[in-house]
């Protein structure tokens, strides 16, 4: 006697099992498997000195062969990120990890910020990652590594606050007043550029104001 009942699932097992065939679901629309990224911590200081960053992936599909992929901070991406490698932070080497058979990995890396004297309000560096081996039906997200500002943020106030346009020449005297957090004191001088001016004002610089020109606080 001939039995033609198939067995789907039984079947899946024993490829599998064979490392002929990987789990392919869920997928995404599109037909690849989404890995999604992030980043722990999610923030550093730029006073922080060397410290890890650990990059994590994970997706929702097994792939038993060839499923790999480069894992980056920053580097690949300076157009989508508004650190700059080499001045904001020491640039690391991309790492490689397998993620066959698994549905989750993490790659650890020394990531070193540079304590600058820039007041710069804190800025963004992209953890990302690409495929590296011949498995191609992925798809990556990117993760954003925060890194925050160390400087004090100055508050600036003018007086007079408000020039008649008949006044003719007026001084305006601008006071920087530093936030400092709790008993903290300042190491070295922070300078601050003063300038009059920018996009979106109602009055035009030179059309209805002149200025002598920008200055620089050093507190």
């Amino acid at each position: 006697m001939i039995f033609s009942r198939v067995f789907p699932s039984l079947a899946v097992a024993v490829l599998a099992a064979c490392g002929v065939w990987g789990l392919l679901f869920p997928e995404s629309a599109s037909g690849q498997i989404p890995v999604t990224l992030s980043v722990e911590p999610s923030s550093v200081s730029e006073e922080g000195g060397e410290q890890q960053v650990k990059v994590n992936l994970s997706w929702n599909a097994v792939v038993n062969n060839n499923f790999c992929a480069n894992v980056d901070i920053g580097a690949h991406t300076a157009s989508q990120q508004t650190a700059t490698e080499g001045t904001d932070y020491t640039g690391v080497a991309h790492k490689n990890v397998n993620m066959a058979g698994v549905t989750s990995a993490t790659v650890v890396f020394d990531f070193t910020p540079t304590d600058d004297s820039v007041s710069d309000g804190g800025e963004t560096i992209l953890a990302h990652a690409w495929k590296a081996c011949s498995y191609s039906a992925v798809s990556f997200q990117s993760a954003d590594l925060t890194l925050t500002d160390s400087d004090p943020k100055a508050n600036l106030s003018v007086s007079p606050t408000e020039i008649s346009e008949d006044a003719g020449a007026t001084v305006v005297t601008v006071t920087a007043t530093l936030n400092l957090q709790g008993t903290r004191t300042l190491g070295s001088a922070v300078a601050y550029a003063v300038s009059a001016g920018k996009a979106g004002d109602t009055a035009t610089k030179d059309t209805d104001y002149t200025t002598a020109g920008n200055l620089t606080l050093t507190l």
